[in-house]
Protein backbone atom coordinates (compact mmCIF):
# COMPACT_ATOMS: atom_id res chain seq x y z
CA UNK A 1 0.00 0.00 0.00
CA UNK A 2 2.84 2.44 0.58
CA UNK A 3 3.76 1.72 -2.95
CA UNK A 4 0.80 3.81 -4.25
CA UNK A 5 0.26 6.52 -1.88
CA UNK A 6 4.36 7.31 -2.71
CA UNK A 7 3.00 9.32 -6.60
CA UNK A 8 0.23 11.07 -4.63
CA UNK A 9 1.94 14.91 -4.48
CA UNK A 10 2.21 15.11 -7.82
CA UNK A 11 -0.48 13.30 -9.64
CA UNK A 12 -2.81 14.96 -7.58
CA UNK A 13 -1.84 17.98 -8.02
CA UNK A 14 -4.24 17.87 -11.58
CA UNK A 15 -7.21 17.37 -8.95
CA UNK A 16 -6.96 20.93 -7.42
CA UNK A 17 -10.09 21.80 -9.54
CA UNK A 18 -11.85 19.38 -7.52
CA UNK A 19 -14.23 20.38 -5.04
CA UNK A 20 -13.77 19.59 -0.64
CA UNK A 21 -14.65 18.07 1.32
CA UNK A 22 -16.39 14.95 -1.22
CA UNK A 23 -12.86 14.60 -3.34
CA UNK A 24 -10.53 15.68 -0.81
CA UNK A 25 -7.88 12.74 -1.42
CA UNK A 26 -6.88 10.17 1.23
CA UNK A 27 -3.15 9.01 1.58
CA UNK A 28 -3.85 5.48 0.46
CA UNK A 29 -5.67 6.94 -2.90
CA UNK A 30 -4.30 7.02 -6.31
CA UNK A 31 -5.72 9.39 -9.11
CA UNK A 32 -6.55 7.99 -12.19
CA UNK A 33 -7.48 10.27 -14.71
CA UNK A 34 -9.14 12.58 -15.58
CA UNK A 35 -11.08 10.94 -18.44
CA UNK A 36 -13.37 12.93 -21.00
CA UNK A 37 -16.78 11.27 -21.56
CA UNK A 38 -18.36 12.53 -24.59
CA UNK A 39 -21.95 12.03 -25.39
CA UNK A 40 -23.86 13.66 -28.33
CA UNK A 41 -27.48 14.12 -26.58
CA UNK A 42 -30.19 15.19 -29.24
CA UNK A 43 -27.35 16.48 -31.74
CA UNK A 44 -25.62 18.40 -29.14
CA UNK A 45 -21.94 17.35 -28.10
CA UNK A 46 -20.54 17.24 -24.73
CA UNK A 47 -17.38 17.28 -22.56
CA UNK A 48 -17.48 15.57 -19.34
CA UNK A 49 -14.24 15.30 -17.56
CA UNK A 50 -14.42 12.44 -14.66
CA UNK A 51 -11.54 11.59 -12.60
CA UNK A 52 -11.18 8.59 -9.96
CA UNK A 53 -9.59 8.11 -7.04
CA UNK A 54 -8.44 4.38 -6.36
CA UNK A 55 -7.76 2.85 -3.03
CA UNK A 56 -6.83 -0.54 -1.87
CA UNK A 57 -7.29 -2.45 1.48
CA UNK A 58 -6.98 -5.73 2.65
CA UNK A 59 -10.13 -7.45 4.44
CA UNK A 60 -9.30 -11.28 5.47
CA UNK A 61 -7.92 -12.82 2.38
CA UNK A 62 -9.68 -10.46 -0.26
CA UNK A 63 -8.93 -6.97 -1.16
CA UNK A 64 -11.58 -4.62 -1.46
CA UNK A 65 -11.18 -1.95 -3.85
CA UNK A 66 -12.45 1.50 -3.59
CA UNK A 67 -13.39 3.80 -5.93
CA UNK A 68 -14.29 7.47 -5.87
CA UNK A 69 -15.31 9.08 -8.56
CA UNK A 70 -15.61 13.06 -9.69
CA UNK A 71 -17.98 14.06 -13.13
CA UNK A 72 -17.38 18.16 -13.95
CA UNK A 73 -20.93 18.43 -15.91
CA UNK A 74 -20.01 22.01 -16.10
CA UNK A 75 -20.17 21.74 -20.22
CA UNK A 76 -23.84 20.14 -19.24
CA UNK A 77 -25.27 23.00 -17.34
CA UNK A 78 -23.56 25.29 -19.99
CA UNK A 79 -25.30 23.67 -23.01
CA UNK A 80 -28.58 23.54 -21.77
CA UNK A 81 -30.11 25.81 -23.27
CA UNK A 82 -28.78 24.50 -26.69
CA UNK A 83 -30.41 20.80 -25.12
CA UNK A 84 -33.45 22.52 -24.52
CA UNK A 85 -34.11 24.12 -28.13
CA UNK A 86 -33.80 20.65 -29.20
CA UNK A 87 -36.94 20.00 -27.85
CA UNK A 88 -39.85 20.78 -30.71
CA UNK A 89 -42.20 23.55 -29.40
CA UNK A 90 -45.72 24.67 -31.21
CA UNK A 91 -44.96 27.70 -34.03
CA UNK A 92 -48.25 27.99 -36.24
CA UNK A 93 -50.34 29.92 -35.16
CA UNK A 94 -53.61 28.53 -37.64
CA UNK A 95 -52.60 24.83 -37.65
CA UNK A 96 -56.52 24.50 -37.55
CA UNK A 97 -59.43 26.32 -37.60
CA UNK A 98 -60.66 26.75 -33.90
CA UNK A 99 -59.69 29.00 -30.56
CA UNK A 100 -56.89 26.40 -29.57
CA UNK A 101 -53.63 27.50 -31.58
CA UNK A 102 -50.63 27.79 -29.62
CA UNK A 103 -47.41 29.22 -30.35
CA UNK A 104 -44.57 28.99 -27.82
CA UNK A 105 -40.91 30.16 -27.15
CA UNK A 106 -38.52 29.52 -23.84
CA UNK A 107 -36.10 32.20 -23.63
CA UNK A 108 -34.45 31.73 -20.50
CA UNK A 109 -32.84 28.52 -19.55
CA UNK A 110 -30.33 27.57 -16.79
CA UNK A 111 -29.56 24.98 -14.42
CA UNK A 112 -28.22 26.03 -10.40
CA UNK A 113 -27.06 23.48 -7.74
CA UNK A 114 -28.03 23.98 -4.24
CA UNK A 115 -26.73 21.10 -1.70
CA UNK A 116 -27.29 17.74 -4.04
CA UNK A 117 -30.24 19.12 -5.67
CA UNK A 118 -30.10 20.75 -9.39
CA UNK A 119 -33.07 22.83 -10.70
CA UNK A 120 -33.44 23.42 -14.36
CA UNK A 121 -35.55 26.67 -14.89
CA UNK A 122 -37.50 27.67 -18.06
CA UNK A 123 -38.50 31.42 -18.89
CA UNK A 124 -40.83 31.68 -21.55
CA UNK A 125 -44.09 32.17 -22.45
CA UNK A 126 -47.51 30.81 -24.95
CA UNK A 127 -49.64 33.22 -27.25
CA UNK A 128 -52.94 31.20 -28.00
CA UNK A 129 -54.69 32.07 -31.21
CA UNK A 130 -58.13 31.94 -32.93
CA UNK A 131 -58.21 30.61 -36.66
CA UNK A 132 -61.14 30.74 -38.52
CA UNK A 133 -62.49 29.74 -42.00
CA UNK A 134 -62.56 32.96 -43.80
CA UNK A 135 -66.29 33.19 -45.11
CA UNK A 136 -65.37 35.45 -48.17
CA UNK A 137 -65.56 33.41 -51.45
CA UNK A 138 -63.87 33.73 -55.03
CA UNK A 139 -65.76 32.59 -57.68
CA UNK A 140 -64.99 30.94 -61.05
CA UNK A 141 -66.29 30.03 -64.41
CA UNK A 142 -65.48 26.48 -65.43
CA UNK A 143 -67.22 26.14 -68.72
CA UNK A 144 -70.60 27.42 -67.93
CA UNK A 145 -70.81 26.41 -64.48
CA UNK A 146 -69.87 29.03 -61.07
CA UNK A 147 -67.42 27.87 -59.26
CA UNK A 148 -66.77 29.04 -55.81
CA UNK A 149 -63.39 28.39 -54.07
CA UNK A 150 -61.46 29.63 -50.97
CA UNK A 151 -59.05 32.11 -52.17
CA UNK A 152 -58.37 34.44 -49.07
CA UNK A 153 -56.21 34.18 -45.99
CA UNK A 154 -57.43 32.81 -42.85
CA UNK A 155 -59.19 35.07 -39.91
CA UNK A 156 -55.96 35.19 -37.32
CA UNK A 157 -56.53 36.70 -33.15
CA UNK A 158 -54.43 36.61 -30.61
CA UNK A 159 -56.69 35.85 -27.69
CA UNK A 160 -54.06 36.05 -24.82
CA UNK A 161 -50.12 35.73 -23.31
CA UNK A 162 -49.27 33.71 -21.18
CA UNK A 163 -45.89 34.37 -19.61
CA UNK A 164 -44.56 31.65 -16.87
CA UNK A 165 -41.42 30.97 -15.14
CA UNK A 166 -40.74 27.13 -14.73
CA UNK A 167 -38.62 24.93 -12.21
CA UNK A 168 -37.75 21.47 -12.26
CA UNK A 169 -35.93 20.00 -9.60
CA UNK A 170 -33.60 17.15 -10.21
CA UNK A 171 -30.86 14.89 -8.02
CA UNK A 172 -29.09 11.78 -8.57
CA UNK A 173 -29.28 9.08 -6.74
CA UNK A 174 -28.36 4.82 -6.28
CA UNK A 175 -31.29 3.00 -7.98
CA UNK A 176 -29.55 -0.24 -7.96
CA UNK A 177 -25.66 -1.68 -7.24
CA UNK A 178 -24.88 -0.77 -10.84
CA UNK A 179 -26.96 2.02 -11.78
CA UNK A 180 -27.32 5.44 -11.25
CA UNK A 181 -30.95 7.24 -11.88
CA UNK A 182 -31.89 10.27 -12.69
CA UNK A 183 -35.19 11.72 -10.32
CA UNK A 184 -37.31 14.45 -10.81
CA UNK A 185 -38.62 16.46 -7.88
CA UNK A 186 -41.75 18.31 -8.03
CA UNK A 187 -42.39 21.07 -10.70
CA UNK A 188 -43.32 24.19 -9.77
CA UNK A 189 -44.97 26.90 -12.45
CA UNK A 190 -45.35 30.59 -11.49
CA UNK A 191 -47.87 32.26 -14.51
CA UNK A 192 -47.94 35.91 -15.15
CA UNK A 193 -50.44 37.82 -17.61
CA UNK A 194 -53.94 36.19 -17.74
CA UNK A 195 -54.05 32.58 -17.14
CA UNK A 196 -55.89 30.93 -20.12
CA UNK A 197 -55.04 27.50 -18.45
CA UNK A 198 -52.54 26.60 -21.31
CA UNK A 199 -49.68 25.39 -19.08
CA UNK A 200 -49.93 22.08 -17.14
CA UNK A 201 -47.93 20.28 -14.70
CA UNK A 202 -44.10 22.12 -15.62
CA UNK A 203 -45.50 22.98 -19.01
CA UNK A 204 -47.42 20.77 -21.43
CA UNK A 205 -48.21 22.96 -24.94
CA UNK A 206 -50.24 21.10 -27.82
CA UNK A 207 -49.28 18.07 -26.89
CA UNK A 208 -45.63 18.93 -25.52
CA UNK A 209 -44.88 17.61 -22.06
CA UNK A 210 -41.63 19.83 -22.10
CA UNK A 211 -40.88 17.96 -18.06
CA UNK A 212 -40.91 14.66 -19.96
CA UNK A 213 -38.85 16.22 -22.62
CA UNK A 214 -36.21 17.74 -20.25
CA UNK A 215 -35.83 14.51 -18.30
CA UNK A 216 -34.93 12.94 -21.39
CA UNK A 217 -32.37 15.52 -22.12
CA UNK A 218 -30.86 15.27 -18.96
CA UNK A 219 -30.62 11.45 -18.33
CA UNK A 220 -28.69 11.09 -21.96
CA UNK A 221 -25.76 13.23 -20.57
CA UNK A 222 -26.06 11.46 -16.78
CA UNK A 223 -25.81 7.62 -16.78
CA UNK A 224 -24.40 5.00 -15.29
CA UNK A 225 -21.47 5.26 -18.76
CA UNK A 226 -20.18 8.23 -17.56
CA UNK A 227 -18.67 6.44 -14.31
CA UNK A 228 -18.11 3.14 -16.11
CA UNK A 229 -15.47 5.11 -18.76
CA UNK A 230 -13.31 5.88 -15.60
CA UNK A 231 -13.20 2.41 -14.01
CA UNK A 232 -10.25 0.68 -15.37
CA UNK A 233 -11.52 -1.99 -17.59
CA UNK A 234 -9.86 -4.23 -15.13
CA UNK A 235 -12.00 -3.58 -12.51
CA UNK A 236 -15.56 -4.26 -14.69
CA UNK A 237 -15.28 -8.05 -14.42
CA UNK A 238 -15.40 -7.75 -10.34
CA UNK A 239 -18.45 -6.21 -10.93
CA UNK A 240 -18.08 -2.80 -9.07
CA UNK A 241 -21.00 -1.73 -6.73
CA UNK A 242 -21.94 1.54 -6.63
CA UNK A 243 -22.48 2.82 -3.14
CA UNK A 244 -23.24 6.75 -3.20
CA UNK A 245 -24.09 8.66 -6.00
CA UNK A 246 -25.15 12.51 -5.50
CA UNK A 247 -25.04 16.05 -7.51
CA UNK A 248 -22.76 18.49 -6.02
CA UNK A 249 -21.36 21.86 -6.79
CA UNK A 250 -17.84 22.74 -8.05
CA UNK A 251 -17.55 26.78 -7.76
CA UNK A 252 -21.09 27.05 -8.72
CA UNK A 253 -20.99 24.82 -11.29
CA UNK A 254 -22.43 21.06 -11.71
CA UNK A 255 -20.99 18.06 -10.66
CA UNK A 256 -21.80 14.48 -9.60
CA UNK A 257 -19.96 12.45 -7.08
CA UNK A 258 -19.71 8.60 -6.97
CA UNK A 259 -18.25 6.03 -4.75
CA UNK A 260 -17.91 2.44 -5.51
CA UNK A 261 -16.59 -0.87 -3.75
CA UNK A 262 -15.28 -3.93 -5.54
CA UNK A 263 -13.66 -7.01 -3.83
CA UNK A 264 -10.95 -9.54 -5.12
CA UNK A 265 -8.89 -12.61 -3.63
CA UNK A 266 -5.71 -11.30 -2.77
CA UNK A 267 -3.81 -13.97 -4.92
CA UNK A 268 -5.11 -12.02 -7.93
CA UNK A 269 -4.48 -8.63 -7.10
CA UNK A 270 -0.53 -8.69 -7.59
CA UNK A 271 -1.50 -9.16 -11.71
CA UNK A 272 -3.84 -6.58 -11.76
CA UNK A 273 -1.91 -4.39 -9.92
CA UNK A 274 0.83 -5.10 -12.29
CA UNK A 275 -1.62 -4.47 -15.06
CA UNK A 276 -2.92 -0.85 -13.93
CA UNK A 277 0.47 0.60 -12.48
CA UNK A 278 3.17 -0.81 -14.83
CA UNK A 279 0.97 -1.51 -17.87
CA UNK A 280 2.14 -5.65 -18.13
Amino acid sequence: MTTLAQPMPTMLADVAAAPAPLFTPRPDELLLGPVTFSPVVQGVPLTLPVSILLSLQPVGDQVRIGARAFADLADLQHKIGALIDTIPLPQDNCQHFGVDNFVARIWGKQITIDGNVATLTLNGDVDNWTCLKNPILCTKLEGFKLVFFDCNPPIKNKNINQPFDATLPFQVVVADPHTIELRLGNPAVNLGGTLGGVTQGILRIAGVDISAKAQQLLAGAITPDLLRQTVPADLLPLNPVITRAELTSHSGDLALYAEMTASVDGKAIGALIRQLFLGS
